[in-house]
């Protein structure tokens, strides 16, 4: 299955579950995937116990990361 984060001209989006709307930008592909999972958890839902668990353990551990990192996601 095709990836949907992608970078357009410096600047990173992804599809949604129908790959018809693009969502962004965003300054870095780590901004992209917090917000695709953050997507995922509250527009699709349903997901296994595990499953729930481990992506909200990942947008843990990428908001961390954001937090910690410049602002302008400078070589990011």
């Amino acid at each position: 299955m095709p990836d949907p984060i992608h970078e357009e001209n410096g600047l990173w989006y992804f599809w949604d579950d129908t790959w018809s709307d693009r969502n962004g930008p965003y300054p870095t592909r780590r901004h992209a995937e917090a917000d695709l999972i953050g997507y995922c958890l509250n527009y699709l839902g349903n997901y296994p116990p595990d499953q729930e668990t481990r992506l909200r353990a990942k947008l843990a551990v990428l908001m961390t990361a954001l937090a910690t990192e410049d602002p302008c996601g400078k070589g990011t």
